[in-house]
């Protein structure tokens, strides 16, 4: 990595914290926001993606037809895990405005 992309890429993350820092009163609205992006990514979002990008790199055609359960359920995965982050990314913006 060149060192230039290196120190911007840090200052900018140190200047957003820096923002965030005094901006915002609780460290708790931060870690709700946090967490609803990487439930959804850790639980719903990797092993679909994951799953269906194997399928797809290594084929088996023995396997494929048993698999067509497994990638219709990938599918639901990503489905539902943007289904989860859209309301868990609205309640809390939703209970950011009512306080």
């Amino acid at each position: 990595m060149n060192n230039f992309y290196y120190y911007i890429a840090t200052l900018a993350l140190f200047g957003i914290e820096a923002f965030l820092a005094i901006v915002v009163n609780d460290i708790g609205t931060i870690f709700n926001f946090l967490s609803a992006i990487t439930v959804t990514f850790l639980g719903f979002w990797f092993p679909a993606f994951f799953f269906i990008y194997g399928e797809k790199k290594f084929p088996n055609e023995k396997l494929s037809k048993e698999n067509g359960f497994h990638r219709c359920m990938a599918y639901f995965h990503i489905l539902l895990g943007l289904l989860i982050f859209i309301l868990s990314i609205s309640s809390n913006i939703i209970s950011l405005t009512l306080s």
